[in-house]
């Protein structure tokens, strides 16, 4: 079998080395992942700790109720879920939230 090598120029000693150094080179990188994440993840309880909020700021109250407002009434102003949307800068989602809790008796 070693004659089978030598005789393509191939090395078993080349092939371990490669492989080897492919190790490490994985392995590296996966250490430095996992650092990377562990490292992200205690800032994050960190900064919930010392009470900063995490994530996209919120909407003010007056222009949630403003955008369901329009959301309620769209039969009869014309409006589109997009014209609100553009007009409130309130996203879909909160507008679809929101309505839900009107329908169910809360406010939020």
């Amino acid at each position: 079998m070693i004659n089978l090598f030598s005789k393509h120029a191939l090395s078993i000693y080349s092939f371990i080395k490669v492989s080897w150094n492919m190790i490490k080179l994985c392995f590296n990188s996966t250490f430095k992942r996992d650092l990377i994440v562990e490292r992200t993840t205690e800032g994050r309880e960190r900064a919930k700790r010392q009470g900063k909020h995490m994530g996209r700021p919120g909407q003010d109250e007056k222009t949630l109720k403003r955008a369901i407002k329009l959301y309620n009434e769209r039969e009869t102003n014309g409006m589109s879920v997009n014209d609100i949307v553009k007009a409130t800068g309130v996203p879909r989602y909160m507008q679809k939230l929101n309505n839900i809790n009107l329908v169910n008796g809360l406010i939020i």
